[in-house]
C-alpha cells in the first residue's frame, strides 16, 4: 500500500448538500457528492443495500456507502472548493446533512481532505466508539481503525477531537489520537517516521504457523504479510503468520496517519516437514 500523497496536503474534502430547506423530518437535505475518480477495487452501498462496483461519474446521497480494497482510491467533489479522497481498505458512511452540519462516519481505513467552510460544521463519527472529528476549514488527515480509535493530523487550520465528554483543539502541525473508550490524548507536533519493531520467531521450525509480535507508533496501522493487524493501545500487536514448506520471509508494514510508513522483513524462517516416525509391534523374535 503507498500513501505518498498523503503526507503531501493535496487531497480535498467536504460533503456538501443541496439547496432548500429541511423536511418534516428534521432529516435536512440530501447530500450531493459526485464521484470524481475511482482507481482500483471501489465498491457503493445504496442506504443498506447490497455493494456494487463504484464508477466515476455517480452522485452519492444520505446514508449511502462507500468502501475501498486493498489497492483502491476514491476522490469524491462538491460544490464550493470540496474534494474527498479515501485510501485503501477504507469505508465511509454519509449520514445527515442540514446547511448548519454534516456528519458521516469513518468505519475504518483512512481520509484527506480540506473544508473550506465558514457557517456549517463537519463532524467524522468512528465506528463502535464515540471519538470524533469536527471542523469547519481545514486541511487534514482523518484515520480509524473500525474498533473506536481516531487520529487526527492538522496541516492547516484547527480540527477538533472529542470523546468520552472530553474535546481538544488540534492545530495546525499537529496530531491528536483518540482511543477506544478513553479521552482524546493531548496534541502533538506531526511526526517525521513511524517507530516499528518485531520479534521473530525461530529460523527453523515445523509449526505450520508461528507468531510475529512487535510494537509500533499509537494510532499506527500495521500490516503483517499484507494482512491488517489489530494494534493495542499501547502500540503491541501480534500476528499469526502461515508458513510453506521450505523458507519463508514474514513483512511487516507501519502506517502512521500522517503517512509516514515503515517496512521490516524478518530473516529467512524454514518450515521443516515432519519426520513420520516409525513404530513396529512384534511379538518374540523377529524370526519366528
Amino acid at each position: 500500500m503507498v500513501l505518498t500523497a498523503v503526507g503531501a496536503g493535496v487531497d480535498v474534502w467536504a460533503w456538501p448538500g443541496q439547496s432548500g430547506a429541511a423536511g418534516a423530518s428534521g432529516a435536512g437535505p440530501s447530500h450531493t457528492v459526485l464521484v470524481e475518480r475511482v482507481v482500483g477495487n471501489a465498491m457503493l452501498r445504496r442506504q443498506g443495500g447490497n455493494w456494487q462496483a463504484l464508477a466515476a461519474g455517480r452522485r452519492l446521497d444520505r446514508g449511502d456507502a462507500i468502501r475501498t480494497g486493498p489497492f483502491g482510491q476514491i476522490v469524491v467533489r462538491g460544490p464550493g472548493e470540496a474534494r474527498l479522497s479515501l485510501w485503501p481498505d477504507g469505508e465511509l458512511r454519509l449520514g445527515g446533512d442540514t446547511p448548519q452540519s454534516a456528519s458521516y462516519t469513518l468505519e475504518s481505513g483512512l481520509l484527506t481532505g480540506v473544508v473550506r467552510s465558514r457557517h456549517r460544521t463537519y463532524d467524522v463519527g468512528t465506528k463502535g466508539g464515540e471519538a470524533h472529528a469536527d471542523l469547519k476549514s481545514a486541511t487534514f488527515t482523518i484515520r480509524a481503525d473500525g474498533h473506536g480509535l481516531l487520529a487526527v493530523v492538522t496541516r492547516k487550520g484547527e480540527v477538533g477531537l472529542g470523546a468520552k465528554g472530553d474535546r481538544v483543539v488540534v492545530p495546525a502541525g499537529k496530531q491528536a489520537v483518540a482511543l477506544p473508550g478513553a479521552t482524546p490524548g493531548d496534541p502533538l507536533p506531526i511526526p517525521t517516521q513511524v517507530f516499528l519493531e518485531a520479534d521473530w520467531p525461530d529460523r527453523q521450525t515445523t509449526a505450520t504457523h508461528v507468531a510475529v509480535k512487535g510494537r509500533t507508533d499509537t494510532g499506527a496501522e500495521v500490516r503483517v504479510g499484507g494482512r491488517p493487524v489489530a494494534v493495542a493501545s499501547n502500540g503491541t500487536f501480534e500476528a499469526d503468520v502461515p508458513l510453506r514448506e521450505g523458507p519463508n520471509t514474514v513483512v511487516v508494514l507501519a502506517t502512521d496517519a500522517a503517512g509516514n510508513a515503515k517496512r521490516i522483513e524478518s530473516p529467512s524462517i524454514t518450515r521443516v516437514a515432519k519426520r513420520p516416525s516409525l513404530k513396529v509391534k512384534a511379538r518374540g523374535s523377529i524370526w519366528e
